[in-house]
């Protein structure tokens, strides 16, 4: 699963942001790859970058399930929407 990230505008500084999953319905480990202390640099003039989150494939038959990626610890911004949900 993707969830892309993304800066109002360019700056011309590096930007950075750190982030983790969380479960919801989902466990991790069983139904996705848990990341934890992972961060981002926005190198200057960048705008978009992508988190990608493994999703495990097995035979159970399921309800959709849910974790969340929350993003803190911003160097050089400040955060808009810290959290979304997969």
């Amino acid at each position: 699963m993707t969830f892309t990230v993304t800066l109002n505008e360019p700056d011309s500084r590096n930007v950075t942001v750190s982030y983790a999953t969380s479960d919801g319905t989902a466990s991790a480990g069983s139904d996705y790859t848990a990341i934890k202390n992972a961060g981002l640099t926005f190198a200057s003039g960048e705008t978009e970058k992508e988190i990608r989150v493994s999703i495990t494939d097995d035979a159970v038959d399921e309800d959709n399930e849910t974790f969340t990626v929350t993003l803190g610890s911003p160097t050089n911004a400040a955060l808009g929407t810290a959290a979304a949900t997969g």
